[in-house]
């Protein structure tokens, strides 16, 4: 018979659903009706990993899914799901990635804001409630995190830049700029290579836990086994720094000018948000005939 925690320690799959009858007597035959249960689905938010912690046998009893069998007489059915799939980062709010939820959301906001502000706007900076706001920050300011000020009518508070966590934490929040640099690092090795940014939701700042990190890149033979090398390692790199899959478009020199001439909204948007990363990127924006 393979245990509940056996069985999951051989899960490979994103995605496994597993039934295990649990029998006693001569026979294991599933002969009796499907037991009724109920279970409590816990997650836990940024591993993004579920587990069936609790089932509601048919004496009514809450039991946990781990007790020896031998406890349980009758045949029974135990459905033990397990759902697991990998975290990209937030490269948005890289402190979600560690703190979950609320307090992770105003330690991010904290960690950009310089000056006091009022819990509402930590807030509304957060893009949290200010009720859901209010007893994390509470927790906060007990742990040395948060200092906090009275300024009249007004709670004023601000992140202790001096308290031992506050290093970690900005080192963390700043994630985006370490991995703008790495990508930068990256590319100046590249032989052959005209241009590249950095665009989309990750070069706006705006990305979250889905985003894929958008690359375009431009180079003369985007046929060459050296480019395809390069591209397959910066992508396998880029995974296992961040855990987010690389969307990398390609063009030629001469099909990119083409791309500029022709006022393409990706032009336009590498204009605005683009990070350069590597080459002439200044030239190659320009509208030449």
């Amino acid at each position: 018979m393979t245990s509940g925690s056996s069985r999951s320690a051989n899960v490979s799959a994103k995605l496994v659903t597993s039934a295990t009858e649990i029998g006693t007597g001569r026979t294991a035959r599933a002969r009796a009706a499907r037991p009724t249960f109920k279970s409590r689905l816990k997650r836990s938010r940024r591993s993004r990993t579920f587990l069936l912690t609790r089932i509601r046998l048919r004496d009514g009893v809450s039991r946990s899914n781990e007790l020896p069998c031998d406890r349980y007489p009758d045949h029974m059915i135990v459905f033990r799901i397990i759902a697991e799939y990998a975290c990209d980062m937030d490269l948005g709010a890289p402190v979600l990635d560690v703190a979950p939820a609320v307090r992770g959301a105003l330690l991010q906001a904290l960690a950009r804001l310089e000056q006091p502000v009022t819990r509402r706007q930590l807030a509304a900076a957060a893009g949290v409630s200010p009720g859901n706001a209010s007893a994390v920050i509470e927790d906060l300011i007990r742990a040395g995190l948060v200092n906090e000020a009275v300024a009249g009518r007004s709670s004023m508070v601000v992140l202790n830049r001096n308290h031992l966590s506050v290093g970690p934490l900005l080192a963390l929040a700043a994630l985006r700029g370490e991995l703008i640099r790495r990508l930068r690092e990256r590319l100046s090795q590249w032989p052959d290579l005209e241009g590249a940014w950095l665009f989309g939701s990750v070069a706006r700042g705006d990305a979250d836990g889905e985003s894929d990190i958008d690359l375009l890149v431009v180079a003369h033979d985007l046929q060459a086994p050296d480019l395809h090398a390069h591209l397959a390692q910066l992508q396998a790199d880029v995974r296992s720094w961040t855990g987010n899959d690389v969307q990398v478009v390609e063009h030629t020199p001469e099909s990119w000018r083409k791309l500029v001439r022709s006022k393409n909204p990706l032009v336009d948007q590498i204009r605005l948000d683009g990070i350069a990363l590597a080459g002439d990127t200044a030239l190659l924006l320009e509208r030449r005939r």
